[in-house]
């Protein structure tokens, strides 16, 4: 709906959890001034710690760690084992803006994902994922900024980590039955699913993370092919949202 009413060619996006920097549309039109990408994202730092839930959040999401800017593209085998399949590589929904000429090659985003919808989440990691595999540049500037409001108390965050969970198994459980991707996507299944139990690990061990929180957000994973299921069947019966 936004892109259809937008009027420029470069459209951005963001969320309802975050305050944009007064200079956020600069950092992003400058990052589209270089011209090699049809999507730009920023960094999402932190706007309060005031809580230890916020403090466990910010160390497990680290949306601001990264203070160079940088180019993705397809051809980057260099950045690991699970590149181009690689969860938040590339920035976050919360932060990021489109080319018009980008959005009619890529399509629409897939209403089965996202917010409001029972997967919770997983339509920027598939939107990413898709620009990458069109052959179409996403370059990430760190001074493109909106500042993040993590959830404060321990029930909300339990529900977004739960969400995420679900999201990303949503969007795994796309590529996996997906022909255009599934055989690239398996072939990295192994090495990716052994990196990403170590990273749970190291968050729980080496940022005194609540173990109960990563076991909530596997959870959510092995949800996710179900959750994804169940809303694609809305959608053909016509009480969900579009492909």
């Amino acid at each position: 709906v936004g892109m259809a009413h937008a009027s420029h060619e470069l459209v951005a996006f963001t969320d309802d959890d975050v305050v944009a920097d007064p200079d956020w549309l600069v950092g992003l039109s400058a990052a589209a001034r270089h011209g090699d990408a049809g999507c730009l994202t920023g960094s999402v730092p932190t706007g309060q710690l005031e809580s230890a839930v916020q403090h466990f959040f910010e160390r497990r999401v680290d949306w601001s760690g990264q203070l160079e800017p940088q180019l993705f593209r397809r051809q980057d085998t260099h950045r690991g084992p699970l590149y181009p399949f690689s969860p938040g590589i590339f920035g976050t929904g919360a932060n990021f803006a489109i080319t018009r000429s980008a959005y009619r090659r890529v399509g629409p985003f897939d209403e089965r994902l996202g917010a409001g919808r029972r997967t919770k989440g997983g339509e920027d990691l598939d939107y990413f994922f898709r620009l990458i595999w069109a052959g179409i540049g996403i370059r990430y500037e760190p001074s493109a900024m909106v500042w993040h409001i993590h959830r404060p108390d321990e029930a909300a965050y339990r529900d977004q980590v739960l969400g995420y969970g679900i999201g990303y198994g949503a969007f795994a459980t796309k590529l996996a039955l997906s022909p255009r991707w599934a055989v690239s996507f398996a072939r990295r299944v192994p090495r990716g699913a052994w990196l990403l139990r170590r990273a749970m690990k190291t968050a729980v061990d080496g940022h005194g993370l609540p173990p109960e929180f990563t076991r909530l957000e596997r959870r959510g994973m092995m949800r996710g092919p179900i959750e994804l299921a169940r809303e694609h069947l809305a959608g053909l019966n016509g009480t969900g949202g579009r492909r």
